[in-house]
């Protein structure tokens, strides 16, 4: 069989190919190419036509990638069918494949989809949402693919292909735009041979946009403030040896993202004015306290570097070597108002750390009639989260008892709070319905412990990790005919974990949890007990008071021995993971296979806070979640190669789901048994003629818990249904070129948590959540994009503008803030538009597929 070597976009190869616009220094026109050219992917390891792959693919070259104006992945999942990415912060962004999603930010969280890049995987999701600039392709590939994209690929992976240094010919762009909300962007890539064997390249992309959601008491929010830098070399030394580094930056300098409460309208804390609506696109009015770790406000601080080394020796014409070498470390803190509202009730934020090694040796082989790769993978990382909680302990109070507003709806302005006398008959009430009236505060006794309590009351929990794992794996492809080919692939895993735990109280105790300890005491009857904390509480040493007299009790973190020393727990494991497929070509157009894989999530070592102060942090093995995958594809290319289309019905089998469970502001990883989904994913690009290409696409995705307290529930974040239509239309315009690119993409309904916002399932929590209301109905987003030019030119100007509709719609919803009974809800962007202009000189084109 003919495995077509060379680089190709998936959509848009034979949509700009014959495009005066994108055409080089040549002068006139290309001639029209009336046919879609063969999709070149190396997902399997190696260069060939994507017909070959039996797996549902989508890939998206750097042609479309600017057609498109896709610069991060959230903007990729629109023209992806059976993919999803939510990113209400690129610190948090959620993966999702065909219904399967991991959004835990813990250091030792396991990812479901595998992101790499050129190889390296970068899947922890700290460090895993990245700018795409200067690249040749992304590829989309669906379903467990342990052989070719690692250990906890369990239901797909996405890879990330950067654009090398080429050492044949010069090359550079610069693009520049500005736009609404002030937007501004710069890009660039100069591409420099430095010989005939070496060369470099030098690429960057910087952006910067205010936020689009209002903020009454601080700066917008949802702005965007990054730049990024790639510096790639290329070394042929000598004829067999091949040789790119490259190395990368990236940092995020973003406002905060806009957690805004569904509960409490947005007030000046000052003098409780009005100053918006409830409607998650309106004004916010949230902040951080100026004293907040040390002064940051709201917003994300994050810095990714990496390097990576790849090399490939050619042994001889049928054995090739390659070895890829990665270091990676990101640093992101983000600030978050958990509970949305302005009054600085709950403040927090993720302070994460990471580091990664890698190392793999890849033998690749290609007889006549079998071909594949064996190898091996060592991964090494280490990491911590810590997590600071900054309480206002009166909220806390007025929080149980339902009096944060002074009228339904509308929270009183702070100074509510420093009135004892209000806070201390809070207080009565609370120590009575806690204790079934055991326990009585005095009106003395309860206004001086509201004059203890803190408006500042801090505590925080740091979870850590250390893993390292061995792999070995292979992927064989045999030729039983000239039409029938057999795969099979096996990786064995075998990893060490080491998770850690600390917790401590900043400061001193929380006098509010001790209050409600002393009034469970007084409950089971232990009055004189509860009586003698009472009095402790309502004297001026009662924060510092040693533990022997008072217990230091937490809120969401109960301290660790010494308040604050890190324990730790070791666990290894083993597993394996692999694949099976039949594919049938029809003729030279057309092929039919059938898979199945074996997908598996690495176990995670779960680490958690003490239930008692000096207690011993939790440690829950949560087992590996395995799923048994069955899919059957057809790809092919018709009508004279003008129609490409490609279809697969799937169904999935899992077992040990695991699942993030909210446990007050906490999450915490659980199993929730077994799960099924089943669907089918259609892709389809049509040439209609020299000038105009259509393309359309459609998922269905039926994926449910089947047993356990989610029984029946859909998996959050997984639209049953989802499309995309785009079309790229090419008209002659002031002796020049017009493209129109118009898009629209749309969702049905889905959730934002597992429990689907059952109110059966959130009475746990401060206050119970019986309202149903974090879900984002059915929506679509229509953009539009518009380039000129002139077949002689080196410019070309843009104009675009995305959800053309202005369609108000929810990225997220519930959010740590529903662990309190006030969820938040955060938008999506609205309508944005702008202005662009791209020069490029040289003997190529950086935004054309070669």
């Amino acid at each position: 069989m003919n495995r077509e070597r060379g680089r190709y976009s998936r959509h848009s190869r034979g949509v700009i190919a014959g495009l005066a616009w994108l055409a080089t220094s040549q002068a006139g026109a290309q001639e029209a190419v009336v046919e879609l050219p063969p999709i070149l992917v190396t997902a399997q390891k190696v260069t060939e036509s994507e017909q070959q792959v039996p797996a549902a693919m989508t890939v998206v070259g750097s042609d479309e990638l600017a057609l498109r104006g896709i610069h991060d992945f959230s903007e990729l999942s629109q023209y992806t069918p059976g993919f999803w990415v939510n990113a209400e912060s690129p610190n948090n962004p959620v993966f999702t494949i065909r219904g399967l999603n991991a959004n835990s930010p813990d250091s030792f969280a396991e990812a479901r989809v595998s992101v790499y890049q050129d190889g390296v995987s970068i899947s922890k999701l700290p460090g895993s949402f990245l700018e795409l600039y200067d690249l040749e392709r992304v590829e989309v590939v669906k379903g467990p693919q342990p052989t070719l994209f690692g250990r906890d690929s369990l239901i797909g992976g996405v890879n990330i292909v950067q654009r090398k240094a080429d050492r044949s010919a010069f090359d550079a762009y610069l693009r520049g735009g500005v736009g609404n909300f002030d937007a501004r962007e710069a890009e660039g890539a100069i591409n420099l041979p430095l010989s005939e064997r070496y060369a470099v390249r030098l690429a960057g992309r910087s952006s910067r946009r205010n936020g689009y959601v209002d903020n009454a008491i601080g700066p917008d929010l949802a702005g965007r403030d990054v730049d990024a830098l790639r510096l790639s070399l290329s070394a042929n030394p000598i004829d067999a040896l091949t040789a790119d580094l490259i190395f990368n930056l990236q940092h995020d300098d973003t406002t905060g993202t806009a957690y805004k409460s569904g509960t409490f309208l947005p007030t000046d804390p000052r003098t409780g004015e009005i100053v918006g609506d409830i409607r998650p696109w309106s004004t916010a009015a949230i902040r951080a306290p100026d004293d907040f770790q040390g002064g940051r406000g709201l917003g994300l601080d994050r810095r990714i570097g990496d390097a990576t080394a790849l090399l490939h020796y050619e042994l001889s014409a049928q054995l090739s070597l390659d070895s890829i070498s990665a270091f990676r470390k990101f640093d992101a803190e983000e600030v978050y108002d958990i509970d949305g509202m302005s009054l600085n009730f709950l403040t927090a934020m993720n302070d994460a750390v990471g580091e990664q090694t890698s190392q793999e040796l890849r033998l690749n082989f290609d007889a006549d009639r079998l071909r594949g790769f064996v190898g091996g993978n060592y991964f090494h990382e280490t990491g911590h989260q810590r997590i600071p909680l900054q309480f206002d302990e009166r909220l806390s109070v007025a929080t149980v008892t339902g009096m944060i507003g002074r009228e339904p709806g509308v929270p009183a302005p702070e100074s509510a709070f420093d009135n004892d006398v209000f806070v201390g008959a809070l207080l009565q009430g609370v120590s009575a319905a806690l204790s079934g009236g055991q326990l009585a505060l005095s009106s003395e006794q309860a206004q001086a412990i509201a004059g203890n309590l803190s408006p500042r009351y801090v505590e925080q929990g740091t979870n850590s990790t250390r893993m390292s794992s061995y792999d070995l794996f292979g992927d064989v492809t045999y030729e039983l005919t000239e039409r029938w080919d057999l795969t099979a692939g096996l990786r064995y895993t075998w990893e060490q974990k080491r998770s850690g735990f600390a917790s401590s109280t900043v400061g001193g105790r929380n006098l509010f949890s001790t209050l409600r300890y002393a009034a469970g005491l007084a409950a089971q009857g232990q009055a004189d007990e509860a009586q003698r904390i009472v009095d402790l509480l309502a004297g001026p040493d009662a924060r510092s008071l040693p533990d022997s007299e008072l217990p230091n009790l937490g809120t969401s973190f109960q301290p660790t021995v010494g308040n604050g020393d890190t324990v730790y727990s070791t666990r290894h494991y083993d597993g394996w993971s692999g694949r099976l497929a039949a594919r049938y070509e029809l003729d030279e157009l057309g092929s039919v296979y059938a898979t199945y894989g074996r997908g598996r999530r690495p176990p995670v070592l779960v680490a958690a806070s003490p239930t008692t102060p000096y207690g011993a942090p939790r440690f829950t093995p949560v087992p590996a979640e395995t799923v048994n995958s069955y899919e059957l594809g057809f790809k092919t290319l018709a009508l004279k190669q003008t129609l490409r289309y490609d279809a697969a019905v799937y169904w999935y089998d899992y077992h040990n789901f695991q699942t993030v469970e909210q446990q007050g502001t906490i999450f915490v990883t659980t199993n929730a048994g077994k799960a099924q989904s089943y669907g089918l994913e259609q892709q389809l690009e049509w040439l209609a003629t020299a000038d105009l290409s259509l393309t359309a696409a459609y998922a269905y995705n039926h994926a449910r818990f089947d047993g356990g307290i989610y029984d029946g529930n859909h998996f959050k974040l997984a639209p049953d249904h989802s499309y995309s239509l785009t079309a790229s239309w090419r008209l002659p315009l002031l002796q020049g070129d017009l493209l129109v690119c118009p898009s629209y993409s749309w969702h049905s309904k889905i959730y934002f948590d597992d429990n689907n916002d059952e109110a059966a399932l959130q009475q746990g929590f401060l206050r119970p959540d019986n309202q149903q209301d974090e879900v984002q109905k059915a929506y679509g987003i229509a953009n539009l994009r518009l380039f000129w030019s002139r077949a002689t030119s080196a410019y070309r100007l843009e104009a675009f503008v995305s959800n053309l509709t202005d369609e108000r719609y929810l990225v997220d919803a519930g959010n740590t803030g529903d662990g309190l009974g006030y969820p938040t809800f955060v938008a999506g962007p609205p309508r944005m538009g702008g202005i662009a202009v791209r020069y490029e000189f040289g003997a190529g084109s950086a935004g054309t597929s070669r």
